[in-house]
């Protein structure tokens, strides 16, 4: 089984689907990870302080299991079980069950370093890009022909990865490397076997049709672009106001 970090979203968690039906022990577990605490609070329950700790959710068991869709005998099952797999810890109190997920740190510091250790990869490379354009001072030229599919022939699916990320290069001077950077991410996610990506599996793809709809899904990217053109036609006002100036100071002074 492979091993690894997966980004989830606790908005999840809004979606209407999450809570339509009744929790697994496994959905359980997922569940109290997304409700843990990211940092220290203090709640009231029962007009009682309760102290939180990142890594902690205090929530009783009758909760529980209005939320999950099963009864409180299940819940303290599901409880019972993954405490003994020690993947949390139950403190009981007289207003609540404080639950804490083991090895919570351990986990944030792991997925922290991964996160890092990705960025830092990411932007060496953009770095070794900018150096290799600037040696060579070509002018790279966005192909307008239409691909029907992604074509990397290699068997290697890293390789294939590397060429398709070789590919959004020439769009860095059109939009920022965030977006390209989300833009790979999610087209370059593989499929179950880990045979291909997902660009792979479509039955049409055009890279510079695919990268203009992203962009305009983009709200980071609008902005800016709305930015700059707001900047750039004050900069034009204030050019236009002081050569006005110039030209009364001018005919003052004749």
């Amino acid at each position: 089984m492979s091993k690894g970090w997966i980004k989830l979203d606790r908005d999840i968690m809004d979606d209407p689907s999450y809570l339509s039906e009744p929790f697994t022990r496994v959905q359980a577990y997922i569940d109290l990870l997304l409700l843990a605490a990211t940092a220290p609070r203090t709640i009231l329950v029962r007009g009682v302080e309760v102290e939180i700790k990142p890594g902690q959710i205090a929530m009783s068991e009758e909760k529980l299991s209005e939320r999950w869709q099963r009864s409180r005998n299940t819940v303290r099952k599901y409880l019972s079980a993954l405490q003994k797999e020690q993947k949390i810890e139950q403190q009981k109190t007289f207003v609540t069950t404080l639950i804490t997920i083991t090895n919570n740190n351990e986990k944030e510091n792991d997925e922290q370093q991964f996160e890092q250790q990705n960025e830092q990869q990411f932007e060496q490379q953009i770095k070794n890009i900018e150096n290799i354009k600037n040696k060579k001072e070509t002018n790279l030229k966005v192909s307008k022909e239409k691909e029907v599919k992604p074509s990397f022939p290699n068997n290697n699916l890293s390789q294939r990865k590397q060429k398709f990320y070789d590919s959004l290069i020439p769009y860095l001077d059109k939009y920022p490397k965030e977006m390209l950077r989300d833009f790979y991410e999610y087209w370059s996610e593989e499929n179950r076997s880990h045979t291909k990506m997902r660009c792979e599996q479509q039955t049409t793809w055009e890279l510079s049709r695919r990268l203009a709809y992203w962009a305009r899904n983009d709200k980071n990217f609008n902005n800016n672009v709305n930015s700059t053109t707001t900047t750039q036609r004050k900069a034009k006002a204030i050019s236009l106001i002081d050569r006005l100036a110039a030209t009364n100071r001018t005919e003052k002074e004749s």
